[in-house]
């Protein structure tokens, strides 16, 4: 009798591990992984015969990973949060580490910060880490292609003279990740570190095993929409 009920305890054991959500990482060093991104708009639109202002906008762009459910049921209220920000440079610490307390990280496309949901066989995009310039040469690019795009033809030394006498944009190019109102969590509202910038992420759920990845992602400002970044798992002792 006993042994009947250790095997039938042991059986739905195992078909409930076989149900359990299962989470994983998956990257790659393009679209839709690393997309141009828009900040807004400066308040000074440009006209097009005398009847059409289109807006200026910022540039930008975002880097994200896709978190997948590998499992055959959904997990429940999954979040990510960032533990800390480490900066090398050939190897050497360039700065101090920055800790978060974790903190949590936007999903891609969603306006609040919030878990979600990822169903069986599915996934969800998480952004990790952004950029945005504020150059007259890279208001002038960005701007140049995407009014072009439109139907709206300019030649870059015309919008180049307009942005420099109408557009007041601080020429800073910086970085930050997606969490919340940074400034309020005593965390740098913006980054110009340049170098190797390792961000430690922590994916966590109600209905599974978390899992730990840090995202490795080398920048500067010379080559700034033109990171590169790979993604290494860490253990999750459970």
């Amino acid at each position: 009798m006993l042994i009947s009920v250790l095997v039938t305890l042991y059986i739905s054991d195992w078909r409930e591990r076989l149900r359990k959500p299962k989470l994983s990482v998956v990257f790659e060093n393009k679209y839709p992984y690393l997309s141009t991104l828009s900040f807004g708009c400066f308040k000074t639109g440009i006209e097009f015969d005398d009847i059409y202002k289109e807006p200026i906008v910022i540039p930008g762009f975002n880097l994200r990973v896709m978190i997948v459910n590998d499992g055959r049921s959904s997990a429940e209220k999954v979040e990510a949060r960032i533990e800390k920000i480490e900066f090398f440079e050939n190897n050497s610490i360039k700065a101090p580490t920055t800790y978060y307390h974790p903190t949590l990280v936007k999903w891609s496309g969603e306006f609040i910060w919030h878990p979600i949901n990822i169903s069986p066989k599915s996934f969800f995009f998480l952004d990790v880490f952004w950029v945005r310039n504020e150059t007259t040469d890279g208001i002038v690019d960005f701007n140049a292609s995407r009014l072009n795009t439109l139907g709206f033809p300019i030649q870059k030394n015309d919008l180049e003279k307009f942005v420099t006498n109408r557009i007041n944009s601080s020429q800073d190019i910086f970085w930050n990740v997606w969490v919340e109102d940074p400034a309020v969590r005593g965390l740098p509202s913006r980054y110009r570190i340049e170098g190797d910038i390792i961000i430690y992420f922590i994916i966590n759920a109600e209905n599974c095993y978390p899992i730990k990845f840090k995202a490795i992602i080398n920048w500067s400002a010379g080559n700034w929409f033109s990171p590169n970044m790979k993604i290494e798992m860490l253990t999750y002792n459970i």
